[in-house]
């Protein structure tokens, strides 16, 4: 028993070496493990820095070009202009006045199914009743006018342009500029204090109209917008907007503005700055420096389907260069 009792406690005094070792390399390895986790840490911690100050750069040099691009485009003299003209009491009535008129601007080419049930049927259930809803056809070839007037309703106004506009060729400049012709033909017919818009194949909260004058109104507002839902590929919707006046962030059909910015009609050419025209616009209007407030609540339902098909080339149709 006595060689036995010894090989065991040998054998016994060589494991508990053996744990001892590995206890040893197991300490080493947290100590190497936290070391680099504290390594990658601060190496994160470095570029999480680095990337804020690269964003905030970015943030300076995109308000540094829009400001030239705006003198560029000679908007100066229309920013002393705009000033001038807030300064007076007609300007200051429209956040004054009990129930002012909003004129909602459509364009539309050949949608007429999509236009009367989302669109229109949107904007007819509006809680905001003092409406001046302006479509605007880019030479329709469907029975859009007929079933816009068979709605009956006084305060819908539609014209058709007698000739297609002139675009870029079909591509993603046409996309940019689609639809500025007819928009820019329904602003010499708005009356409204406020202006806003709204694509044939989108939608209003209920409640849209309403909040965004009470927003223009209690923060003399020159421009109001918000945050809107945007549809995704399997039919569900995801708030979109974040409540930055920036490029992708807002949209025309977000926005309620003064009637004083109709005199910046929509720009045919702003595909050469590579600029959707609906930014293109609202770059333009920001340069004038107006009171902007944001409505921290998605009211446009912006939909991607069912998706407009290709655009086919007519013969012999004339191009934008």
């Amino acid at each position: 028993m006595s060689s036995f009792s010894q090989t065991v406690e040998g054998r016994f005094s060589t494991l508990q070496l053996e744990n001892q070792g590995l206890f040893e390399r197991v300490t080493h390895l947290e100590n190497v493990v936290s070391s680099f986790s504290q390594t990658v840490e601060g190496r994160l911690a470095t570029l999480q820095l680095e990337n804020r100050g690269l964003r905030e750069l970015q943030a300076h040099e995109v308000l540094r070009l829009d400001y030239a691009l705006g003198e560029i485009e000679g908007l100066g003299p229309m920013r002393e202009a705009f000033h001038a003209a807030r300064a007076t009491p007609d300007y200051q009535s429209a956040f004054e006045e009990a129930e002012p008129l909003v004129t909602i601007c459509i364009s539309t080419y050949n949608r007429a199914e999509l236009l009367l049930e989302r669109c229109l049927a949107s904007i007819r259930k509006q809680t905001y009743s003092r409406l001046q809803v302006i479509i605007v056809g880019d030479h329709c070839t469907d029975d859009t006018e007929e079933r816009v007037r068979g709605l009956g309703d006084p305060r819908i106004e539609f014209y058709n342009l007698d000739k297609p506009s002139i675009y870029p060729a079909p591509g993603p400049d046409r996309w940019r500029v689609a639809g500025t012709t007819p928009a820019n033909f329904a602003r010499q017919f708005a009356r409204g204090r406020f202006i806003t818009h709204l694509d044939e194949d989108d939608a209003y909260a209920d409640s849209r109209i309403e909040k965004v004058v009470a927003a223009a109104q209690q923060n003399r507002a020159d421009i109001v917008w918000h945050k809107f839902w945007q549809e995704n590929p399997d039919a569900s919707w995801q708030e979109a907007g974040n409540g930055t006046f920036a490029f992708s962030q807002i949209g025309l059909g977000m926005c309620l503005y003064h009637e004083f910015f109709l005199k910046l009609s929509g720009d045919i050419h702003a595909y050469r700055s590579n600029e959707p025209g609906d930014w293109h616009s609202l770059r333009r209007m920001k340069h004038l420096r107006p009171r902007l407030h944001f409505v921290d609540e998605a009211l446009t339902y912006y939909h991607h389907f069912p998706r407009r098909a290709p655009y086919q080339p007519v013969p012999g149709e004339a191009y934008l260069e």
